[in-house]
């Protein structure tokens, strides 16, 4: 077996990790702007709305506000979730009348960073309901931009930090003590 081909591969390797930015740290460096990207190239099909314009939407709704869905576990939800929002498993069938739900009305789905939001999203769409996007950066960017959240009807500051890899996308202060930070595995 001759040499150069192998070397040959391993420089495209190499070029390929320099480029994509994991070179230096292989697993790459998590980073809401690494997230987001890989998001948005993996759902170029799902609306997203930001945080701030989400904000804004609930504050001057009226009958127009969006439903929240939120598609994280219970035991994330239970820790703190947007105000009036319902938990839903993301796992569950939809189709037309989903949970009483018109096709126009506005949906905003959210999980901790954005993937399952956007897949969740995806398949709101392609049961034919059109007025759907995902929260951008979902409960992690928000509650790390101050925003309400709540545990019921009582404002809380904590979010569940999901597991102790995506996790490290929400600020410590809004980082709720969990079996993560005790060492446990979560499943």
């Amino acid at each position: 077996m001759s040499e150069k081909p192998f070397l040959m591969r391993s420089l495209s390797v190499f070029a390929l990790l320099l480029i994509t930015g994991c070179a230096n740290s292989l697993p790459p460096e998590l980073t809401w702007e690494k997230v987001l990207y890989a998001i948005r190239e993996k759902f170029p099909d799902v609306a997203s709305v930001s945080t701030e314009k989400l904000e804004r939407w609930i504050t001057v709704g009226g009958d127009y506000a969006p439903v929240l869905l939120d598609v994280r576990t219970v035991d994330e939800y239970e820790v703190s979730h947007l105000y009036h929002a319902w938990r839903v498993s993301p796992n569950e069938k939809i189709r037309l009348g989903y949970r009483g739900l018109k096709r126009e009305q506005p949906i905003v789905v959210y999980d901790s960073v954005g993937f399952r939001a956007a897949s969740f999203a995806r398949r709101l769409q392609q049961a034919g309901f059109w007025q759907v996007c995902y929260l951008e950066g979902s409960i992690f960017k928000w509650a790390n931009e101050g925003r309400a959240l709540y545990k019921g009807e009582k404002r809380v500051t904590m979010v569940h930090p999901c597991d102790s890899y995506w996790g490290k996308l929400l600020n410590p202060e809004h980082r709720a003590l969990s079996l993560v930070d005790l060492g446990e595995p979560v499943y």
